[in-house]
């Protein structure tokens, strides 16, 4: 649909505005956005998908960086799949949160066998399982296994996400800033998520100006889950934005006026 074209762009005028607008009355975006409710939130990095054996290794090095909660990308493939989550579990211990995302890559059935296989390694949660449009699957998933299921792909739409919170199709929505078009966008959906007793969770790809607004989004609305995927930026080379650092796991909201990060000069 229309209103789904160029979100990353309205995103980013987005921010831009309500920055413009936290700095002209000299405050941090989140007073803009209803005030604190927390100071910092967990950040859950996301593991890249590649053989089992070398995914492990990398688990490990994202653990050592003093990351607590990690999201291992699925093939579709059950078996590699499941080999995937039994070595990462081995190498981390018992104590790391691991969740999966599968990229729409299994049909119900599938994603149902393969996730109950999953529960014995701790898996907690399943972003989009199965197509994005396959609501029916995606619920039948949601209603036959232990770990919670979330829709990312299916949720880029006030719309979508209206549905999906009405008809319980799904425990948990994934709340990307950058494809729901911005701050304003991204209200809505947790008021919705509200109302439907969901615990969206916050995740954001690029640069720190857009991880900070995310940031500043997560720390001023209630019902937000409290472990965010909004620390990609670690991997991105030349940002123009500094200001902003993951530490011990953890990103902690700025409370200099606006989002809180500068450009690099």
């Amino acid at each position: 649909s229309a209103l789904r074209r160029n979100t990353d762009a309205k995103a980013a005028i987005d921010v831009a505005l309500h920055d413009l607008q936290a700095k002209a009355i000299g405050l941090p975006l989140y007073a803009l956005l209803g005030g604190l409710v927390r100071d910092e939130v967990q950040i859950s990095r996301v593991l890249a998908l590649k053989e089992p054996e070398k995914m492990a290794p990398n688990a490990l090095k994202l653990v050592e960086h003093g990351y607590s909660h990690i999201k291992v990308k699925l093939g579709g493939e059950p078996v590699k799949d499941l080999r995937r989550i039994k070595e990462i579990r081995k190498m981390v211990g018992e104590k790391i949160h691991l969740t999966v995302d599968a990229n729409q890559t299994y049909s119900p059935k599938v994603a149902i066998d393969t996730l109950g296989r999953m529960e014995e390694y701790g898996v907690e949660l399943c972003e989009q399982p199965v197509n994005k449009d396959d609501w029916q699957g995606l619920a039948a998933v949601t209603r036959s296994v232990d770990c919670l299921i979330e829709a990312h792909e299916s949720a880029l739409s006030v719309e979508n996400v209206y549905g999906l919170v009405k008809g319980r199709i799904v425990d948990s929505i994934f709340l990307d800033m950058g494809q729901v078009g911005g701050l304003r966008i991204a209200k809505i959906i947790a008021a919705i998520c509200e109302l439907g007793h969901v615990s969206p969770r916050v995740g954001t790809t690029g640069s720190r100006i857009l991880a900070a607004a995310a940031l500043h989004f997560a720390c001023s609305t209630p019902n937000i889950a409290p472990v965010c995927q909004i620390g990609e930026f670690s991997r991105l080379l030349n940002d123009p934005a500094c200001g902003l650092e993951v530490e011990d796991g953890r990103l902690k909201v700025p409370s200099t006026p606006g989002v809180g990060v500068s450009l690099r000069s």
